[in-house]
């Protein structure tokens, strides 16, 4: 019995000093399928947010080492607005008139009334953190309540130097951690002191803000045409904190602006984003979906976490996609084109020995009479076909490989033989 009431006892104390639990919500779950991020953004007016990219924490984010992560960009009059990779580019905020917002889910069992807060460490005391925004409160017994906590910017740097933000740099990020908690007491904001961020039940982020503007920019260097899309070769330009490679697409007779503003080209009516997928600064990427026969104007840029991104690259001229028979029609070579599915330079080297070697020939010519009275019964199967078309791709380049190793290995053994004959003979 008494080590009943000793029990007792420690759970009715563990509860006199509980103020509920903050969590983070769930992209998926608590906002919609597709949704990836939870920290959202705007430069205080309207009803508007653009989406921050989100981390999620590691384990409940309860500790600043599993904080979730979310990044920001902010505008100092250098024209980042105008370099983010969404059209509503006014929604940029800056430390002045800028808020964010933080969607989190709050559990108060606590049996009497809390209030939920943000605050942010105080760098130079980093047991102290000041109050920066929410006050919402919850009665007593709430059940996994979501809400979105507002932050204001100026109130973070009203109670933080943020001059390397707000002064006109193009190269300055800077990192703040924010804590969410609930509490029985009422704070007003830039209150600053120790919360017992151990006891609270809480959540960290770490926001990070960021006005530098990349400087490189990439190089196209080919545009491929494919079958409903187009394939672009490109040399790579450096980048902090990568996030994805994008595609600039016009096809209504616009040109994308070469070294132009993100931001400000997809304002222009007709263009359209398209990620490229890939995890590289210098690749081959394809550029999907896109309408056969129509003429699209293409230009690249690279993105940051901050949603930042280079200028346009160059603009090569507009090139229209088509479908896979024209394509076979127009290379002449059409089960090494249905195995590629677009223009490539594996076709043009065999397209050159038909027309340098083969045909010069009366095998030679035989052998292609039979290939392409052959080949078109093949086409379809291969294209449409994952894996025939890479064992297609694989042989070609195989053949490719070995040809040129033997027109490399022919003058080199003559001249290895020339050599050892006069040697031969010298001796």
């Amino acid at each position: 019995m008494k080590f009943l009431i000793i029990l007792l006892t420690g759970f009715l104390s563990l509860n006199a000093w509980s103020d509920g639990t903050v969590r983070f919500a769930d992209p998926v779950e608590d906002i919609g399928a597709g949704s990836e991020s939870v920290v959202r953004f705007n430069n205080g007016v309207g009803s508007s947010f653009i989406f921050a990219n989100y981390e999620k924490p590691s384990g409940d984010g309860d500790s600043p080492g599993s904080a979730a992560e979310g990044y920001i960009p902010l505008t100092n009059g250098q024209g980042q607005e105008n370099r983010v990779s969404f059209a509503q580019s006014s929604l940029v905020p800056d430390t002045s008139t800028g808020i964010f917002q933080t969607l989190v889910t709050s559990v108060n069992d606590t049996g009497s009334d809390r209030r939920l807060y943000v605050a942010v460490q105080d760098p130079s005391d980093t047991t102290d953190y000041c109050i920066v925004g929410g006050g919402t409160v919850f009665s007593s017994s709430t059940s996994e309540v979501l809400s979105w906590v507002q932050a204001s910017l100026s109130e973070v740097c009203a109670s933080i130097d943020c001059t390397t933000l707000a002064n006109p740099s193009t190269s300055k990020t800077k990192q703040f951690l924010f804590y969410y908690f609930l509490t029985e007491n009422t704070f007003s904001t830039r209150t600053c002191e120790n919360f017992n961020t151990s006891e609270t039940g809480g959540v960290y982020l770490k926001g990070n803000f960021s006005v530098r503007l990349p400087t490189s920019a990439l190089v196209i260097n080919e545009l491929r045409r494919g079958d409903g899309r187009l394939k672009a070769l490109f040399t790579g330009a450096t980048i902090s904190d990568f996030n994805r490679t994008l595609a600039l697409v016009n096809g209504t007779g616009a040109t994308i602006t070469a070294g132009g503003n993100t931001g400000t080209q997809l304002n222009v009516s007709g263009t359209e984003l398209i990620d490229l997928e890939i995890a590289s600064t210098a690749a081959e990427a394809n550029i999907k979906p896109l309408v056969n026969n129509v003429l699209y104007s293409i230009g690249l840029v690279i993105e940051d976490k901050y949603q930042l991104t280079t200028v346009i690259s160059n603009v090569p001229a507009s090139v229209a996609p088509a479908e896979i028979e024209a394509l076979l029609e127009k290379q002449a070579c059409y089960i090494l084109s249905a195995g590629f599915g677009e223009k490539h330079f594996i076709t043009d080297y065999f397209r050159g020995l038909r027309d340098k070697v083969l045909l010069k020939t009366d095998l030679g010519s035989s052998f292609v009479a039979w290939y392409y009275k052959t080949a078109p019964y093949y086409t379809a199967t291969i294209y449409n076909s994952p894996a025939i078309s890479f064992m297609v791709r694989c042989l070609a380049y195989i053949a490719w490989f070995v040809l040129n190793l033997i027109l490399i290995s022919i003058p080199i053994v003559l001249i290895t033989f020339i050599f050892q004959k006069f040697s031969t003979k010298s001796i």
